[in-house]
């Protein structure tokens, strides 16, 4: 299958070119077509599987047929909520006056509002700050038509449960909502159930496993000599290095 068998507004198509798409991954092949009718979904996916892609297509083309339409997209953490917001915009590219506004922590308050007073199609969202602007009145959630929750379990993780649940009482109950997890145990399963109405279930690749081939080991060193083994270490690896430091002087 291509992208172009695929039933979507001339604006999505003319954006994937644009973007070199030309070929869905497995998650996007099944859950875009799915999406696009209304379906509510449970889906289970790892990181790198072309996710945001797939809820990110779908939402797009739902609101250009829907003109007075608009969608939430929550993310655990900021750094997830940028990467989203940089999909929505590429796909968005070719489509006049979608607007789209971010709100998550550790970013101006009043810059949020000014972008929320343009009234944007897709708001990209950490819980906590999204809960901020809420209660702040900043913002109405009764035109939201598709809701979209990515790495679902990974909020459950940070706690973001009881956010969650009052979010949910701010949406409008006729609604579309995408559910997006890596892994899927009770607990997941048991939050969904009260976001998504007979929901399509797509999983792709092993979820609910810890991921491997990776090695882990621990050395014991000295101050005196914890950089020289460091760097026999580099010298001895190839591939991209992840280094983690306790302060940023030390960085």
């Amino acid at each position: 299958m291509k992208f172009q068998d695929l039933s979507l507004p001339e604006e999505i198509h003319k954006a994937l070119v644009s973007m070199d798409f030309s070929t869905p991954t497995e998650i996007q092949e099944k859950a875009i077509p799915l999406a696009i009718t209304g379906k509510d979904i449970i889906a289970g996916a790892q990181t790198g599987t072309g996710k945001t892609a797939a809820f990110g297509i779908p939402v797009l083309a739902n609101l250009i047929e829907n003109p007075q339409s608009s969608a939430l997209i929550l993310a655990p953490t900021r750094e997830l909520a940028a990467q989203i917001l940089d999909v929505i915009r590429k796909l968005s590219s070719h489509t006049p006056h979608m607007t789209v506004s971010m709100l998550i922590g550790g970013a101006s308050m009043q810059g949020q509002i000014r972008s929320l007073k343009k009234v944007p199609r897709v708001i990209v969202a950490t819980p906590g700050r999204l809960m901020d602007h809420l209660q702040q009145k900043n913002l109405t959630l009764k035109n939201i038509s598709q809701l979209v929750l990515d790495e679902a379990d990974r909020m459950m993780d940070m706690g973001f449960a009881p956010q969650l649940e009052r979010i949910l009482a701010y949406l409008p109950k006729e609604r579309q909502t995408l559910f997006f997890s890596a892994t899927i145990p009770p607990n997941i399963e048991k939050l969904a159930q009260k976001y998504v109405t007979n929901p399509v279930r797509l999983i792709v690749g092993p979820i609910n496993q810890k991921v491997e081939k990776i090695e882990q080991e621990v050395r014991e060193v000295s101050n005196q000599t914890k950089n020289d083994i460091l760097m026999d270490e580099l010298n001895a690896s190839q591939g991209s290095v992840l280094i983690f430091t306790r302060t940023k002087s030390r960085a």
